[in-house]
């Protein structure tokens, strides 16, 4: 069989319809198959079989939504590694996705092009890490030192709700550090 440059799937109620293409065009798979078929199907494709098809045997699985909103949600759950978006309006759906490790919008972005040479990151969230954190980047590596400079217009609006909230979580140095500063002003 000829190398394999593009795959379609339609989803239809219990089938996948699979047709795919070689780089010149030549339809070179034209299947059917039952949904307890698809992950041996993809998992046998030449030339990352033995990778692949050990992948998805052991982590595989596919899941089919009946809605747009059902499928962000559970992709969203997910927060997947590397999240790939091939739909008709691939840069909508990118807006509407919040969790996920790099997301690679349309069919010309890669995980490798993330991976080689753009350089957005390398190094991704896991195990659903993707809901509270990205993936490492050139900006982890960089120091950034915060400052903070109050004139006293500026203690007289943050000191009483800062002292209120100090005193509430029972940090009394905090709350007298701001109360001083604000009973100096008004002295």
């Amino acid at each position: 069989m000829e190398e394999i440059s593009t795959i379609w799937i339609y989803i239809a109620k219990s089938v996948f319809q699979v047709h795919a293409i070689s780089g010149t065009g030549e339809v070179v798979v034209r299947r059917q198959l039952k949904r307890r078929q698809v992950l041996q199907f993809f998992g046998g494709l030449e030339p990352t079989a033995n990778v692949a098809g050990t992948a998805w045997k052991d982590y595989g699985e596919i899941v089919v939504c009946d809605s747009e909103a059902a499928m962000i949600a559970y992709s969203d759950h997910v927060a997947a590694e590397h999240l790939q978006v091939h739909t008709a309006d691939p840069r909508g759906m990118a807006l509407k996705l919040r969790n996920y490790g790099s997301l690679f919008i349309g069919e010309l972005a890669s995980v490798v092009y993330s991976d080689k040479c753009i350089g957005t990151n390398h190094t991704l969230p896991t195990a659903g890490a993707g809901r509270y954190t990205g993936g490492l980047w050139v900006g982890a590596y960089v120091k950034i030192a915060t400052h903070q400079w109050i004139d006293e217009r500026g203690v007289k609006a943050v000191a009483p709700p800062a002292a209120r909230q100090s005193a509430s979580e029972t940090l009394e140095g905090h709350r007298r550090a701001a109360q001083l500063r604000l009973d100096r002003m008004q002295a």
